[in-house]
């Protein structure tokens, strides 16, 4: 009887060790799979980076046969694993194509369409010259390519633009953006990068708009919000801007820019 217990306990422990060993087999796996998976997206965003790069290149700088062709500039995968978008030095700006010619593609590339919504196109390199884009309208992938905007900030803009419902005025980013020395690069957009059109404003209805609209809005708090409710259910609706910063004790600056998103 003891030796049948001894040997059960054996066979548990055996059991428990087999499933242990199955488990980190299968975790190893899927590690390595994952790895792998990683490896082979590095290596084709490189390849993406390589003909974004080169058809730059070829659409500026005309054939004088020294040029090395598109296979013997060809990345080497095996050593590219990661992908690099610093943008190279740029010592080709001086050799000149047809006037017209330089012109149209120039153009065309600058012009990155601002109403594309796709941000699954691969991204290009920064902007070299100004160009003025649609604030309400222009997608995470342009707003990257615009000098001193990054994946985190270009997110931070959408992201405001869709809490305020849009933007008025390129000078609202300095609401969000407020990192040292921005001042000077919230300038430069503001002048050379950015317009809006206010038609695109998203308002809202202070009579019909619900407690949760308004309080998610960044020009609203929820004191302001309350009090907005609490006059409407003892004297109904609310006829305009002054009678609504009165209820709600919102300053003249304020109501100001929430004049631009409500209606009544």
């Amino acid at each position: 009887m003891r030796s049948n217990r001894h040997t059960n306990r054996w066979l548990n422990a055996a059991i428990i060790v087999l499933a242990l060993t199955l488990i980190i087999i299968i975790y190893r796996r899927e590690v390595l799979v994952d790895a792998y998976i990683a490896n082979l997206e590095a290596r084709i965003s490189a390849l993406e980076n390589y003909y974004n790069d080169s058809a730059e290149s070829d659409s500026n700088v005309p054939s004088d046969g020294n040029t090395a062709s598109k296979d013997d500039r060809m990345p080497n995968l095996a050593h590219m694993p990661v992908r690099n978008n610093t943008p190279k030095a740029d010592t080709k700006t001086n050799l000149k194509a047809p006037a017209n010619q330089t012109e149209t593609r120039t153009t065309s590339r600058l012009a990155f369409s601002d109403t594309k919504t796709n941000d699954t196109l691969t991204y290009g390199r920064k902007f070299r010259q100004p160009t003025k884009f649609e604030l309400n309208s222009i997608d995470s992938v342009t707003l990257i390519r615009i000098p001193g905007i990054g994946a985190a900030t270009a997110h931070m803009i959408i992201s405001y633009r869709q809490q305020l419902g849009g933007y008025y005025s390129a000078q609202q980013l300095a609401e969000k953006i407020t990192w040292e020395g921005s001042a000077e690069r919230l300038k430069d957009w503001n002048e050379n990068w950015f317009w809006t059109d206010e038609k695109k404003i998203r308002r809202l209805h202070i009579n019909e708009a619900s407690f949760k609209e308004l309080v998610h809005h960044p020009y609203l708090n929820y004191d302001q919000v309350k009090a907005i409710f609490n006059w409407k259910d003892r004297h109904g609706q609310i006829n305009n801007i002054d009678e609504l910063a009165q209820i709600a004790d919102i300053d003249s600056t304020q109501s100001a820019k929430l004049a631009r998103y409500v209606e009544f």
